[in-house]
């Protein structure tokens, strides 16, 4: 065979074994099943449990909220000092008047201890003073002296009065100034961070603790204008804690009256029951009712799922129908129907297949 026979005898094979693949992946060799409807699966239906009710049901609104307590307090110090000791850190509760922060306190104590010396300097001098007047009077009267030397003592005994005065209002702002240097809890409540650390230098305003009032606890929300506008200061209100699981029970005791320009909602607060464990910051709902719509309910055991769809059977004329439905909020054993049912069907129970 000479080498063009070859080429040839090569390309047909390669054109032949494409070809029967070809063949192969259309399924030419695979064995023919005749077209047809295949008869479906028998689905036994049990007894009836139950009808499809229309009732009449409250519709309310989840509006999202934000746990906020109303008494918060940053606590600062007075004047400028060091850090001795911090006596709580975050978590921590306190009691009113209770010592949190001890700030260095010994320049405080020397200004203290030199009004009083300055305090008793003039003491000293206008009882000197007061004994010089008193001398002077009688001699006058006796008709001794002039009455320029009593003019001099007296003057120089109100002077003395008024130093005496100033020396006092001048300890009383030393001993101010040395009980800033311990910072106490203005209220009872819990420590929710901490600031500063002792030998840190703080200055006049400068913050060193936060605290809030776990008793003041609320529910602040921006309610939509159109809800808002129909709800009203003592309004009973349900908040829901979806963190822990709670429903509390709450009212509505501020609503700021302008509304937010950006989303068009207003600021309501609403407040709840001393909940300890509840914190500042935590995601809440607020439960608004809007009005009352007539719904359809079934019984929850009346409804079966295939994946995610939800269907129950009803008994028809002619027998038994599986309808497809969309549900809604459950409640107390059953399920509202949003659509696929209009109400009065009698619901059978769920075959076995659909139970899960």
């Amino acid at each position: 065979m000479n080498k063009s026979s070859y080429k040839i005898v090569i390309s047909v094979a390669a054109l032949a074994v494409l070809l029967i693949g070809i063949l192969w992946m259309a399924g030419t060799f695979n064995s023919k099943v005749a077209p047809g409807l295949k008869e479906p699966e028998a689905v036994t239906v049990g007894e009836p449990v139950g009808m499809a009710e229309r009732v009449q049901v409250n519709v309310t609104e989840s509006v999202p909220a934000t746990i906020r307590a109303q008494q918060t307090t940053n606590i600062a110090s007075r004047i400028l000092a060091r850090i001795q000791r911090v006596n709580v850190r975050a978590g921590a509760q306190v009691e009113q008047g209770q010592l949190l922060v001890q700030l260095e306190d010994a320049d405080a104590k020397a200004r203290v201890e030199q009004a009083q010396s300055q305090m008793s300097s003039v003491s000293a001098r206008l009882k000197e003073a007061r004994s010089r007047l008193n001398r002077v009077s009688r001699l006058f009267d006796d008709g001794l002296v002039a009455i320029a030397e009593v003019e001099a003592a007296q003057a120089d005994f109100d002077d003395l009065t008024a130093q005496l005065e100033r020396s006092r209002q001048a300890l009383k702002e030393a001993r101010a100034t040395q009980a800033y240097t311990q910072i106490r809890a203005p209220i009872a409540g819990r420590i929710v961070d901490r600031l500063a650390e002792p030998g840190d230098t703080v200055s006049a305003g400068q913050t060193v603790l936060s605290l809030y009032n776990p008793a003041s606890l609320r529910v602040e929300a921006q309610v939509r204008e159109a809800l808002a506008l129909d709800m009203m200061i003592g309004q009973k209100i349900t908040v829901d804690v979806p963190s822990k699981d709670r429903v509390v029970d709450g009212s509505i005791e501020e609503m700021v009256p302008a509304a937010e320009p950006g989303s068009r909602s207003f600021l309501v607060k609403v407040a709840i029951a001393n909940n300890l464990d509840l914190l500042p910051g935590m995601y809440a709902r607020l439960i608004v009712p809007v009005e009352q719509e007539e719904r359809v309910i079934v019984p929850v055991k009346a409804v079966g799922h295939i994946g995610q769809l939800a269907m129950v059977w009803i008994k028809t004329r002619t027998g038994t129908e599986r309808r497809l439905v969309r549900l809604g909020q459950q409640n107390q054993g059953h399920v509202h129907v949003t659509s696929g049912l209009s109400g009065g069907e009698t619901l059978l129970e769920v075959p076995a297949a659909a139970s899960q």
